[in-house]
């Protein structure tokens, strides 16, 4: 008997044993365990890979911590990227949507970058500019917020922009020969957003004394007012028009482009544009590709919203605001002299390297960049909004030359009565009777909005036919306005110059393209 209760408690040892080991190695198991494997059990979407290149380049990453930041020296890498690379994405509504993962690091960027100042949060009313992750929303659930009528920032909307992996010596090398217009900020300045000194400039001689080699502590921004057409059409494969946008239209000239669009915005830190309204009152939107951009904004229906702000703000179309010889600034407003904007609701946020924000037509707003930023912008119809178009252009009784736009957009507009016998309606229904809304009109209902290069924006089968048309239209307008500041022959020899293949990297962008 005692032989086997020797026996049974030997096995029972035996048993508690082997249990022990098996613990134990469940434990070694859980604590040092590969990082990765501790996030298998996450959603497969967290999982998928960052893509580069125009939604193009799949790079595989085995951490986190390696996408805090986007590589820089683009140029230097850019054939092995692109040797692989794929047509833009499309954005049906349907579609499973893509994480673009951000880091602990640019999510506390964010937030530091939101907070203002205890004396504006007591005088302004300042609100958080709404702000989602990109493919969280579809094309058509994205004008569904608000109706298209506040702003939305995505965040890593352009992350997979080529243009996010470009350093400010890659844009200099790319774009170096191009012109551009720079301005500086002065406060009391009457001008447009406050911006005076006009100067036109190579992109080369700009970066390397304001960005590169800082040989000036002048604060001196490169505004706009050239268009990538007419800058360096090749550009237009680092930043391409992201699907919820990409079939905004604008009136095109008789080579069926517009070189105005897109313009870029280049400036150190602190360098900035005043509260402004854009022309012709409709829709804005901004891929930022490096540094942050700090928006304030005062939407349209701010504007109507007491008798105040509609005495302020739309009794006469100017450039800048002023009471008692003093300058409106929204940065830093004196609310003695503009008590108006209490009752108002004001909307900020930054938008950070890889973000993109929407700002709906008739919105007033002033931008201040932090850090060395660049950003890439259009001011377009978008099919979405035609009605919030119409509604805004008749409240603001035609100003800021939003009649003529919809005149330049669809001719059956300059059949419309005077403002007093003008509806909504009637600026809907002639606007949807021009061919290229009609169009676009007829590919966003049938979901087929996609990121796009400009070429494909503007209905091109390819870059370099698109560019050829613009070199026409660049060449045309030198020789009808033959003015040799703004818009020299060596500016239009080198916009025609790109047409052509001229380098190992023209020929590998071309052929994929």
């Amino acid at each position: 008997m005692k032989g086997k209760q020797r026996k049974d408690r030997d096995r029972r040892r035996v048993v508690q044993g082997v249990a022990c080991a098996i613990l134990a190695v469940v434990f070694l198991a859980v604590v040092f365990w590969p990082s990765e494997r501790k996030d298998a059990s996450r959603p497969k979407a967290e999982n998928q890979p960052l893509r580069y290149a125009g939604a193009s380049r799949v790079v595989e990453k085995d951490s986190e911590e390696e996408l805090k930041e986007p590589p820089k020296g683009a140029l230097a890498e850019l054939k092995e990227h692109i040797k692989t690379a794929e047509p833009p994405r499309y954005a049906f509504p349907n579609e499973p949507p893509t994480t673009k993962e951000r880091s602990d690091e640019e999510e506390s960027a964010n937030e530091s970058q939101q907070k203002v100042s205890s004396k504006d949060k007591k005088a302004l009313n300042i609100v958080p500019i709404p702000r989602f992750k990109a493919g969280e929303l579809s094309v058509h659930d994205f004008f569904a917020q608000n109706e298209g009528k506040l702003p939305i920032i995505v965040e890593g909307e352009v992350l997979d922009h080529l243009a996010t992996k470009m350093s400010f010596e890659d844009l200099r090398d790319l774009c170096g020969g191009g012109l551009t217009e720079t301005s500086k900020y002065e406060a009391k300045a009457h001008e447009w957003a406050g911006l005076s000194d006009l100067k036109v400039r190579t992109m080369k001689e700009y970066l390397e004394t304001y960005i590169l080699n800082k040989t000036s502590d002048e604060l001196v921004y490169s505004s706009g007012s050239v268009g990538i057409p007419e800058f360096c059409p090749k550009l237009e494969f680092f930043t391409p028009i992201p699907s919820y946008v990409s079939l905004g239209v604008v009136p095109i000239d008789p080579y069926k482009v517009q070189p105005g669009q897109p313009e870029m915005y280049i400036g150190p830190p602190g360098t900035k544009t005043e509260l402004h309204m854009d022309g012709y009152l409709i829709s804005f939107w901004m891929s930022v590709y490096s540094g942050s951009k700090v928006f304030r904004i005062l939407p349209f229906d701010e504007l109507i919203s007491s008798k105040g702000m509609k005495r302020l703000f739309l009794e006469k179309e100017t450039n800048r605001w002023a009471r008692g010889g003093k300058q409106l600034e929204i940065w830093d407003p004196d609310l003695d002299v503009f008590p108006e904007l209490l009752d108002a609701t004001v909307y900020e946020g930054a938008v950070n390297a890889g973000d993109w924000i929407y700002l709906p037509g008739g919105a007033l707003h002033g931008v201040s960049n932090d850090g060395y930023s660049w950003g890439v912008s259009i001011n377009s119809m978008l099919p979405a909004t035609v009605k919030n178009f119409a509604d805004v252009c008749l409240k603001a009784q035609f100003k800021w030359d939003c009649r003529q736009f919809a005149e330049q957009l669809s001719p059956a507009c300059k059949e419309l009565g005077d403002l007093n016998a003008t509806t909504a309606d009637d600026l809907v229904s002639c606007l949807m009777k021009g061919e290229l809304l009609k169009k676009a009109s007829a590919l966003y209902d049938s979901y087929a909005s996609k990121d796009s290069y400009l070429h494909e924006a503007f209905h091109f089968p390819n870059f370099k036919s698109w560019c050829e048309a613009t070199c026409q239209s660049v060449r045309t307008r030198f020789e009808i306005q033959n003015n040799s500041k703004t818009l020299p022959i060596e500016q239009v020899e080198y916009v025609c110059g790109q047409c052509e293949a001229q380098s190992d990297l023209d020929q590998i962008l071309y052929k994929i393209l």
